[in-house]
């Protein structure tokens, strides 16, 4: 009996062992969520959404809004976009509740335990009630905020335009601490593992104790830091310049792909393969930075690629909306007619194309 009992035990072990081992080569964390709670889907900015599309893609409904509008966020059965100076909350494709704006924001809204949050032109930060709208506090800055906060253990971080980071009681907008760059900050932050990941124009990565806002390293990378970087694993995946390049968790360059022109939008990751764009193309690195295959489309994008499941999503700037393998084959694609901002999204089934004019919603099936 003893030796059955012990065999199970060493069964149980193994099985749990594999399990990891695979979730480690297929990329998978625990911060990597089904919802699409903030830019780019979790505060990795991973840009990967776990479930799968069935294709076709049909269209569904186009949602008019006045003003561009920023990439939107998702959260069990509401999503939430800002346009303009206007921010709303949709259920089952019907407005549940908006609230105007002072001023202008080009702020990806975040929702995190209920909460939304964003920034705005104004330099004012809000904290609403996602469910009823509600205005639950703001903190003026005097500084611009343009990227999208992350959240975590009951703090939001916030990026400013003008270098400026701010760490937010998400309960009362009481700041817990602050930090400053040399220059814009464009790429919205990322948080893992209690580390705080800051991207800047100075050309640096800050990385930050992401509970008390002390310096952990950084890094100079030699060029700009525009978009925002992604992160599976322990392994950091940076837009700067035309390069694209690998950091650890530690501050240490591990490699660095050179495009032949400037990098146009934040990458994706699976943990297993990093999707950028350059030029008209989007391209697909493995994690020791060599190129597998790159797909030409009819124009180039700013408007960021998404992985579902084993597939890429990328609309073209003049809304050609391309469906790749992860191999590279297209798979399916259609002209859906609207210029793509900032990111694509998805949700509860969904892919949700935010650009100039509104949101293009498409599903499975037609």
């Amino acid at each position: 009996m003893r030796k059955v009992f012990l065999a199970i035990i060493v069964l149980f072990v193994a099985a749990t062992l594999l399990y990891v081992s695979l979730g480690r080569r297929a990329g998978i964390s625990e911060e990597v969520e089904v919802n699409w709670s903030t830019f780019r889907g979790d505060f990795n900015r991973s840009g990967l959404y776990r479930d799968s599309l069935k294709l076709p893609l049909s269209f569904i409904r186009k949602i008019e809004v006045n003003g561009t509008m920023t990439c939107p966020c998702g959260y069990e059965d509401k999503v939430y976009v800002v346009a303009g100076m206007e921010v709303i909350c949709f259920k089952d494709m019907q407005v549940l509740w908006n609230e105007g704006l002072l001023s202008t924001s080009f702020c990806p809204p975040t929702i995190y335990e209920g909460l939304l949050f964003l920034g705005g032109e104004d330099g004012v930060i809000r904290a609403y009630n996602g469910s009823s709208g509600e205005l639950l506090w703001s903190v003026p800055t005097r500084f611009r905020v343009r990227t999208s906060p992350a959240c975590w253990r009951g703090e939001a971080i916030f990026c400013t335009y003008e270098g400026s980071v701010f760490a937010l009681n998400i309960s009362n907008g009481n700041q817990l601490w602050g930090f400053s760059t040399d220059y814009h900050i464009t790429a919205s932050p990322l948080v893992y593992k209690g580390l705080a990941i800051i991207s800047s124009q100075d050309h640096r990565i800050y990385c930050l104790n992401a509970s008390t806002g002390a310096l952990c390293w950084s890094l100079d990378l030699g060029y700009r830091v525009e978009h925002t970087p992604c992160l599976l694993g322990d392994v950091l995946f940076v837009p700067c310049g035309r390069s694209l390049q690998a950091i650890d968790l530690h501050g240490r360059k591990l490699w660095e792909y050179r495009a032949t022109r400037g990098i146009t939008c934040s990458p994706a990751t699976n943990g297993e393969r990093v999707i950028f764009c350059f030029e008209k193309k989007v391209a697909c690195l493995n994690t020791s930075g060599k190129m597998l295959w790159s797909f030409e489309m009819d124009s180039r994008t700013t408007c960021a690629p998404i992985i579902v499941g084993d597939m890429v999503f990328i609309c073209s700037g003049t809304g050609h909306l391309y469906c790749l393998s992860l191999e590279g084959e297209l798979l399916w694609e259609d002209e859906v007619g609207v210029h793509p901002v900032q990111s694509l999204a998805v949700f509860n089934g969904l892919l949700l194309v935010p650009s100039e004019d509104g949101l293009l919603i498409l599903g499975s099936g037609g």
